[in-house]
């Protein structure tokens, strides 16, 4: 006969509330996914034109053409591209890892539905990563141990969220879904191990997921930093990391850094660039795990706290040039960097882009709590005590500074702004005693409100192809010039905005587009300039390869009075856009007009060097 002890009695309902939670917490990720794959799916009529599936965002293009080249192309996989910055062709600043699983994914799927087109495969991943990224974030939530009814308003933020529509939309091909990947296995698989500092096998998954994390966007090495710098905060206060899970998490990034740069061709070739994968993240992963090799053998002290900055400095000094470059590409100081919507800040969208209601339209109300989240979490790195709580702290601040510095950065700091208020407003509700079913009604009203934007405006709207009014305004010229390039391939001379639809569709190589990850990119973009106000004639001249040319009224037009004026002392304008008849060795392909007065929007031209041939 068995006694069961009050222990045990304790022990099955810990057991049963266990199950309940993981329970309403599956059932809380299920329903979150499934809203944001609804409103994932809302614009599919802007995705898919005449049964043909088109890119969603300019790098979205390449994105695409490099993944099918790979899968399905002649081609193959490729990490430099000839037709990119032509004449010389390019490294791609995109490192190996996104696009050739990718690559692989539509290989499998197309093998078993042989009948299915390869780019409908590519467009619906982003929208089937949803509930990754949605089991992540709950994840990372589930860590922060918030009451139950606040874990669904943040789930509930998430699915809601314009920034989860722009990053999963359908044939949103672009890699900031993924890099957002990295940004919540950072925050779940940090808070765990900071939790249990003392844990090998969780100080290890962190290092596994840090090192994988450039194979998909060189500057996800950047994430290293929160550990880091929490190790570092915990060895002044003389409470670091136990030392053989600091070693573990060191030898793990290391080893990982080591193996996803082994299939990247300028690791191979031993380029040290910021811009590329290379052996600048090996060595910042070598200098990472220094760091803590140092915390881990060492107790703080003012001397060793001197060899600490001494080590820092020494390790610093290779990567000098490399920072300046990767300062330039948070700054927008690279060439017409700045002019690109998505590296303007909030700030910026705010008072000069956007305005207020459309810019809260993509963050909501929340984006105005950014600076004083910040603000807080930047002072409780300062006094919190628990490990776990210092890591939050690090990671919202950091997060935080990351997404107030550019739109496109918004998934760093977007965990932060959803979780971080709800996190101070739980923590009130337990110190002070309120009711939890009215913390709850009164943070559900505010989040209603501070969505409005978005359901208003932002979730249902409809966009154009390609979610670019410019390219959907000459996908007929484009359409002209796949056919040509098909029994005549050559380059192109167009906007560098205009580049990767033109390598998405046709066969052509193209001066510029818009890769401006590296300083050296810019070099491409400035030719284009220098070339679109040259004559036609010095264009044959100075630019015998160039066989094709697409020219845009708005490519020479500049803001008067809040209207467009084009600037008619370039010769291109006067020769090509507003005379009726081409100019000597031009042949007009395509001629674009636009609105009620038929002006001319856009031109096609074929460019021929031999003087003998007519127009």
């Amino acid at each position: 006969m068995s006694t069961v002890t009050a222990f045990d009695v304790a022990a099955l309902g810990s057991r049963k509330a266990d199950r309940r939670l993981a329970v309403a917490s599956i059932a809380i990720w299920l329903a979150a996914s499934l809203i944001a794959v609804f409103f994932a799916l809302v614009g599919q009529e802007a995705t898919v034109v005449d049964g043909i599936y088109l890119p969603r965002g300019n790098d979205s293009f390449y994105h695409a053409r490099r993944i099918l080249d790979a899968a399905v192309g002649a081609r193959g996989f490729y990490q430099f591209d000839e037709r990119l910055h032509a004449p010389d062709g390019t490294w791609i600043p995109w490192p190996w890892a996104y696009d050739y699983f990718m690559a692989k994914i539509t290989q499998v799927v197309v093998w078993l539905a042989p009948t299915i087109e390869p780019m409908a495969v590519v467009s619906y991943v982003p929208v089937i990563w949803i509930f990754v990224n949605a089991a992540l974030f709950m994840a990372a939530i589930n860590e922060l141990k918030l009451s139950h009814e606040l874990r669904l308003l943040a789930m509930l933020c998430f699915a809601l969220s314009p920034l989860t529509q722009m990053l999963h939309s359908l044939a949103m091909i672009d890699h900031h879904y993924v890099e957002h990947t990295f940004v919540l296995l950072n925050a779940w698989l940090g808070l765990r191990w900071f939790s249990r500092p003392d844990d090998r096998r969780r100080a290890i998954a962190l290092g596994i997921a840090l090192g994988i994390a450039p194979a998909f966007h060189n500057g996800l090495f950047v994430l290293q930093l929160v550990p880091l710098f929490g190790a570092f905060v915990l060895w002044l206060r003389g409470t670091p990391p136990a030392r053989g899970a600091a070693l573990a998490f060191a030898a793990a990034l290391v080893v990982t850094t080591q193996l996803v740069l082994l299939p990247s061709e300028p690791y191979r070739r031993g380029m040290f660039e910021f811009g590329l994968l290379s052996w600048f993240h090996f060595y910042v992963a070598v200098c990472t795990a220094a760091v803590f090799g140092f915390i881990a053998y060492r107790t703080f002290t003012r001397r060793n706290l001197a060899l600490l900055g001494a080590l820092c400095g020494a390790l610093a000094l290779p990567l000098l040039p490399q920072v300046v470059d990767a300062f330039g590409f948070l700054s927008g100081a690279f060439s017409m960097l700045d002019q690109i919507v998505e590296v303007r800040s909030p700030y910026r969208l705010f008072t000069d882009t956007l305005g207020p209601v459309e810019t809260a339209g993509y963050y909501s109300w929340l984006v105005l709590l950014a600076p004083l989240l910040l603000a807080y979490y930047g002072y409780r790195i300062l006094r919190e005590q628990r490990p776990d709580r210092l890591y939050y702290a690090i990671l919202v601040a950091f997060g935080l500074a990351m997404l107030l510095d550019q739109w496109r950065l918004h998934y760093f700091g977007f965990f932060g702004l959803i979780t971080g208020g709800l996190l101070v407003l739980d923590e009130l509700r337990s110190r002070r005693g309120w009711h939890r079913g009215a913390v709850f009604v009164a943070a559900f009203a505010a989040i209603y409100l501070a969505y409005q934007p978005a359901l208003r405006t932002r979730l249902f709207a409809l966009d154009v192809p390609g979610q670019d009014f410019a390219y959907a305004n000459v996908m007929p010229a484009l359409g002209e010039l796949q056919r040509r390039c098909a029994d005549a391939p050559g380059v192109v001379l167009a906007n560098s905005s205009d580049g990767a639809p033109i390598l998405f569709h046709t066969e052509c190589s193209v001066i510029a587009s818009n890769f401006i990850l590296r300083a050296a990119d810019a070099a491409h973009l400035e030719e284009v300039t220098r070339l679109m106000w040259l004559t036609p004639a010095e264009i044959r001249a100075q630019r015998p390869d160039v066989k094709y040319l697409l020219v845009r009224t708005l490519d020479f037009a500049v803001l008067d009075g809040g209207q467009y004026r084009v600037v008619t002392n370039n010769s291109l304008v006067n020769e090509l856009l507003l005379k009726d008849s081409p100019p000597e060795g031009y042949t007009l392909l395509t001629n674009l007009v636009f609105g009620p007065s038929r002006d001319v929007y856009a031109r096609l031209y074929e460019i021929s060097h031999d003087p003998g041939r007519a127009n």
